[in-house]
């Protein structure tokens, strides 16, 4: 596949008296993109979808929030009774 980049005269000019060779540089900020962007794998649309419902949940009002240290205080609490 071959695929063209439309580059601003002046800054053409800039990249190549700077000596960049635009054509690996390119191939290598694509090859980043593709290495660290997420997978949208089953288990990624999964959790999406997970956190998505819950999101609605708590904008619909469906659920009771509490507040940080009242939760810590509750996981404390769950955590002396399991000793």
């Amino acid at each position: 596949m071959q695929v063209s980049l439309n580059i601003q005269d002046d800054l053409y000019q800039q990249l190549v008296s700077c000596g960049i060779d635009i054509q690996n540089e390119a191939i290598k900020t694509f090859k980043k993109i593709v290495e660290t962007k997420p997978a949208k794998s089953k288990e990624f649309l999964e959790n999406q979808t997970y956190f998505q419902n819950i999101l609605d949940d708590i904008e619909n009002g469906d659920v009771e929030l509490v507040p940080f240290e009242d939760g810590l205080e509750d996981l404390d609490n769950f955590i002396d009774n399991v000793k």
